[in-house]
């Protein structure tokens, strides 16, 4: 199990939570949009096999157009050989692709997440790498199995700590930002994915455009109709 959470909230602040304004959940939507370079310390816990925690540095690129790119720095726990470190840096390298989409907490969409979370101000402020940030709680309305408390900068709306625990208060992560540039340097940075918003496809570039049908299908899948659109 994990070192309990230094940062987070008290319980007695959760009875002063007031709901979230919509402008900071709009503000939390697009937040992986804004180019920014960050530091961050990333720890993993497993409440039921301590061996299996791991604790690293981070850095984390965006150019604000979809591009980013992540790279794993030293391995703090547990203890690794170069080669084990090694090893450990080429396997978060070709993991970048979903450690930026999918493993960190993100509001992909206003809506839906309404309608799924609930997300409450705790009236409680901290200054995460010099930024003052307000921190906030989430539940799953249907899965009490995990919440979340973010600390996030009001005016970027970007989350620079995150801390998940589980239904027994147990921390299972914690994703703590230590330093941040709004105005980062990209010349050196080799980025990965590609446009933030997709974009349609017009004239000559439709005209040579290939769709190809699948030949060979997974077990259990057939193919039922293809079709073209003007």
């Amino acid at each position: 199990q994990g070192p309990a959470a230094g940062t987070a909230p008290g319980a007695a602040l959760v009875q002063r939570a007031a709901p979230i304004t919509r402008e900071l959940l709009a503000r939390m939507e697009s937040a992986h949009l804004q180019p920014v370079y960050l530091q961050r310390l990333v720890e993993l816990y497993d409440p039921a096999n301590p061996a299996l925690d791991l604790v690293y540095q981070e850095e984390l690129f965006r150019d604000g157009h979809g591009g980013f790119a992540v790279s794993p720095g030293a391995v703090l726990q547990p203890s690794m050989t170069p080669a084990e470190s090694a090893t450990f840096s080429l396997l978060q390298g070709a993991r970048q692709g979903y450690v930026e989409r999918h493993r960190d907490f993100r509001v992909r969409d206003v809506l839906l997440f309404k309608n799924n979370y609930s997300i409450v101000d705790l009236r409680q402020s901290s200054t995460i790498a010099g930024v003052p940030c307000v921190w906030l709680e989430v539940q799953n309305r249907y899965d009490a199995s995990i919440s979340w408390r973010l600390a996030v900068d009001n005016k970027s709306g970007m989350i620079l700590s995150e801390e998940r625990v589980d239904h027994n208060g147990a921390l299972l992560a914690r994703i703590e930002t230590v330093v941040i540039d709004f105005n980062p340097d990209l010349s050196n940075a080799v980025l990965d994915g590609g446009p933030s918003a997709w974009q349609p496809v017009t004239g000559p570039a439709l005209a040579a455009l290939t769709v190809h049908v699948p030949t060979l299908l997974p077990d259990g899948y057939q193919l039922f109709e293809t079709a073209k659109m003007h």
